[in-house]
This record gives structure tokens, sequence and C-alpha cells, in this order.
């Protein structure tokens, strides 16, 4: 069973990215908060917005990295 499972690999973009995220995902919270046209983003709890934004960086990171290498994206 152990020779089916693919661990993930940290690497340094990896890290970068969860380093990075949540502070610049805070600015953009707030400074979203100020403009009238995102005044729904007031409703949304900081953990959870900053939770998403963390996410959807990395899965990014991770895609965007498949493609330039050009390796499959499921095996």
């Amino acid at each position: 069973m152990k020779d089916k499972i693919n661990s993930g690999k940290l690497d340094e973009s990896t890290l970068i990215i969860r380093l990075a995220t949540p502070p610049v995902a805070m600015a953009a919270k707030r400074a979203g908060e100020n403009v009238p046209q995102l005044g729904f983003i007031k409703a949304i709890y900081d953990v959870i917005f900053v939770l998403s934004a963390t996410i959807l960086a990395l899965v990014l990171a991770k895609l965007t990295k498949r493609m330039l290498q050009g390796s499959p994206t499921a095996s």
C-alpha cells in the first residue's frame, strides 16, 4: 500500500508562498474594505479569507509549476 502513495514534496517556492500569502491576503482584504464596490468583503471572516487565499495561491503555484515543467497533472 505504501508503494502507491505519493507524498507531497516541500520545495522552496511552496515555502515562500506559505510565508508570504497570509500578510498579503490581509493587506488586500483591508484595502478592499475601503473600496465601495467591494463592500461585501467585510462580511467574510479574516480566517476564512486568509485560508482560502493561501490554498488558492498554493494550488495555482503547483499548477503553474507543472505546466512550465511539462509534467502530467495526473498519473
